[in-house]
């Protein structure tokens, strides 16, 4: 099929791993993630790129091949190391642990994608697409080199054949839930009952009959046999035409017989030809999405302080915000704990003691002072904060609909960046600290993001200096 094209290798050489005479996967990345991309973009930006360039940049290969752990693992290590800005040379501290990254926001990750869930929920469709497409090449091809009489998976697979079709066989017993298997998620919808195989497809329970009865189904002489060969319908009842290699004996087999005719008579025919129904989804049928999803779902345990993103301002708000909620700002008790820094540094607004996250958005003098302003310019009451999950729960508790509590919430998070925005200022470019400047600037730039991107273009300077919305 496409061997020749595309080949996807677990040699300790990562540089051998060729996609014909092109750059490989893994140069590919190396080139969107340039040195330069991560010094220039803001983590938003970062976060972005990774987001709407990265995760789709090997999705070609994913859907066709199991990629190999080693090459899964050094890709998210590009793209770890490009996310907290760190180059081929310059390696920087990773502040939050790559599965709560690739987290869904709702459960305080940052909404990344993990590639290997990506490759898996990818490779899954060709289980759906060989139930469908019955006639075409490609599954007759794979049936003449994967069929063996000796086994009877959902999917045919010859251990003695290696390639891209044997690790998605495989994937078989994968759970997708706690309940579901990819092997279990297309059932037979039966109507006349040609194409569904009675024992081996999933048809009248949640696993295929040979699963359930297995004591019957090595007594079968006929492994592969639809439905309508071992069923039919005469005057309102069923006959069963089965082909036994001997005659049942013993009290289990005979009571799982009747088990199974007894379930077997609740069911009919019906004129349609038979379908295929995807579980997970059964009214659009599969989705790699949907599988992605469920893989997703799998193995989420919500943050303990999850920010609510604000889709009215920039993704590099929202990241700072999310990384302040989880204090994982690089303040001097953070770098002191992780030995970046040996000696404690004092607060740069007052100077009064440590800097922490907590101090500089909630018990500094200066914060007190922006956060009174706040309270004043929004008509009100007086704003007290004693803890980082405070000031960005806030808004919860602001009276008033929903575009003024939504405005609400952004001027909270723009607030804590324009103070965090002096703080680096001043220890990294020398400018003082203006308790006046950081007002304004909350102002202005809160005003100038919330009317292009809420797109409010009845709200004018002389509104918003009144909140006047």
């Amino acid at each position: 099929m496409i061997y020749d094209e595309i080949q996807f290798t677990s040699t300790t050489k990562l540089e051998h791993i060729e996609i014909g005479k092109r750059q490989t996967v893994l140069d590919v990345f190396d080139a969107r993630l340039a040195g330069w991309k991560a010094s220039s973009l803001s983590m938003g930006g970062r976060l972005t790129l990774l987001k709407s360039v990265l995760e789709s940049l090997p999705l070609y290969y994913f859907s066709l091949f199991k990629a190999p752990m080693k090459i899964i693992d050094i890709l998210e290590a590009k793209r770890r190391k490009f996310l907290w800005g760190g180059t081929v040379n310059v390696k920087k501290t990773s502040w939050v642990a790559w599965e709560r990254v690739t987290t869904p926001k709702k459960d305080g990750g940052l909404g990344l994608c993990s590639l290997r869930i990506a490759n898996i929920s990818l490779l899954s469709k060709w289980w759906w697409r060989y139930k469908l497409e019955e006639k075409s090449l490609w599954r007759k091809v794979i049936e003449a080199i994967h069929h063996t009489p000796r086994k009877w998976p959902i999917v045919p697979f010859n251990n003695q054949v290696s390639g891209s079709w044997a690790a998605i066989a495989r994937l078989e017993g994968f759970q997708l839930s706690s309940t579901l298997s990819i092997g279990n998620m297309v059932k037979g919808k039966v109507g006349l009952g040609n194409k569904v195989r009675f024992w081996i497809d999933i048809w009248l329970e949640d696993k295929p009959l040979k699963s359930v009865y297995p004591d019957l189904f090595g007594l079968e002489s006929e492994k592969n046999v639809v439905v309508l060969n071992r069923l039919s319908r005469d005057h309102g009842y069923f006959n069963f035409n089965w082909k036994w290699k001997h005659q049942i004996v013993g009290d289990e087999a005979a009571a799982n017989l009747a088990e199974l005719i007894s379930k077997i008579e609740g069911f009919s025919f019906s004129e349609n030809e038979d379908t295929w129904a995807w579980i997970g989804d059964e009214a659009r049928g599969f989705s790699s999405a949907a599988v992605k999803k469920m893989l997703i779902n799998q193995g989420v345990s919500p943050a303990p302080d999850i920010l609510e993103w604000h889709p009215w301002l920039p993704p590099k708000i929202n990241v700072f915000g999310w990384r302040a909620i989880q204090n994982r700002l690089p303040t001097s008790d953070n770098l002191v704990r992780r030995g970046i820094i040996q000696i404690p540094v004092q607060c740069c607004f007052c100077g009064d003691v440590e800097e922490t996250a907590e101090h500089i958005f909630t018990s500094c003098y200066t914060a007190s002072i922006v956060w009174h302003h706040i309270s004043s310019w929004c008509k009100i009451s007086q704003i007290f904060v004693f803890a980082l999950k405070d000031i960005f729960e806030l808004h919860k508790h602001f009276r008033g609909e929903t575009t003024r509590r939504k405005t609400f919430q952004a001027i909270v998070l723009v607030s804590c960046w324009s103070l965090w925005n002096a703080r680096n200022k001043h220890l990294f470019s020398d400018i003082p600290i203006s308790l006046s400047r950081i007002i304004e600037e909350i102002k202005a730039v809160a005003f100038l993001w919330i009317k292009s991107r809420a797109k409010m273009g009845s709200l004018d300077w002389h509104k918003w200096k009144n909140f006047d919305m």
